[in-house]
């Protein structure tokens, strides 16, 4: 069961990342979801603010213990069903909490019992007051119930259609392997592309290129755009969808190269020019301000300054300047006379393109509760 210990700064109240819904630890294969939280945050007197919780969260023991300077709580994930304690010693805490279940311990302490709150609980569960408040029942703490949303019983044609998604809207996207990964809708229906395309919030796996022998790097550079496509294709469910490329290529023709540019020098036939493939993605990304993600990622467009230094270059988005760089495949070295050959590996963010008979069945289309797709 995954577990999450916080150890970085809090700054302004609030901790200075994400939590974030997936994680993979040395003894793991792959990615699996947090859905434990067992004193992450607890003693953490300086956090004013609380960070969103993960939507895979079902335990959930003390994980605000003693932040005794935490105002307001975060939203409470619907899955959550063990609150023992989770914010004992929050004695600054105001405002609502809402909960989505009755499945809590009877007797968990969720709050103290001398906090200025409100507990909002499914209305039928008030049996379980005393337990999600205190042992016994306190002046200060206050209940109040909620109807429960009815389940929806349509059929999945009679779900939204995908064509209904907006750009900036969140989607939850089930890759191959099952794992669900949060993305945003970059283009819409309405886009003038005829298709409705989403790019995850966060990347996902990454890719080598390069070679440290000249002609073999300088060959992987005319086919990089072509690579990174073929490694974003990786991510896709063809029960959901039907492409996908990688970010910075061109939306509507992905494998849109610049021009062949003929050498015969001895080390290369043949080089693709500079292109300009990543600036319709980048710029729609800054609209929809989703440029920065959680590494480096690989650009599928390139870069070349042949003739004078020999270099081969393909671009990616450098995250800690927050702007477009470049890795640089081929180079000459110190002395200006040997062109050598580099490798390097940055990670992926793949635009998916979705079938259009896929059904929007459930969420709010936010960062905190995105759209699920399903057929």
């Amino acid at each position: 069961m995954p577990y999450i210990e916080y150890t970085g700064a809090i700054e302004g109240g609030k901790i200075v990342s994400e939590i974030p819904q997936y994680i993979k630890t040395a003894e793991d294969n792959e990615f699996k979801p947090v859905v434990s939280m067992h004193y992450t945050f607890a003693g953490q007197n300086e956090l004013v603010e609380a960070p969103v919780l993960p939507t895979t969260l079902e335990f959930g023991e003390a994980i605000f213990g003693g932040c005794t300077a935490l105002l307001k709580a975060p939203e409470i994930p619907k899955g959550m069903r063990f609150f023992d304690a989770v914010f004992g010693g929050c004695t600054s805490l105001t405002g609502k909490i809402k909960l989505h279940t009755e499945s809590v311990q009877i007797g968990t302490l969720l709050v103290e019992d001398t906090c200025n709150v409100t507990l909002l609980v499914p209305k039928g569960t008030e049996t379980y007051a005393n337990c999600y408040r205190s042992y016994a029942a306190s002046e200060t703490v206050k209940i109040e119930t909620y109807d429960l949303e009815a389940k929806p019983t349509l059929t999945g044609t009679q779900y939204a259609d995908v064509t209904t998604l907006e750009e900036g809207d969140y989607v939850s996207y089930t890759l191959p392997n099952g794992e669900l990964v949060t993305c945003v809708v970059l283009y819409d229906i309405n886009s003038g592309y005829n298709d409705v395309q989403i790019i995850t919030k966060d990347t996902v796996g990454n890719w080598s290129l390069g070679d440290t022998g000249f002609s073999k790097s300088a060959r992987i550079y005319n086919r990089a755009i072509d690579l990174l496509n073929g490694a974003a294709a990786m991510s896709l469910n063809y029960k959901l969808a039907t492409d996908a490329r990688c970010v910075g290529s061109v939306p509507n023709n992905p494998s849109s190269s610049g021009g062949i540019i003929e050498r015969n020098d001895g080390y290369v036939d043949v080089i693709m020019d500079s292109d300009t493939n990543s600036d319709v993605d980048l710029t729609q990304m800054e609209t929809l301000t989703i440029l920065t993600s959680d590494q480096d990622y690989w650009l599928a467009s390139r870069e070349q300054n042949y003739d004078l230094m020999a270099e081969l270059c393909v671009r990616y988005f450098n995250t800690t300047s927050n702007a477009q760089d470049k890795t640089y495949l081929t180079y000459l070295d110190g002395s200006m006379q040997m062109p050598y050959g580099g490798r390097d590996t940055k990670a992926l963010r793949p635009v998916i393109t979705l079938r259009l008979d896929t059904k929007i069945v459930d969420g709010q289309g936010t960062a905190v509760s995105p759209y699920v797709l399903g057929r």
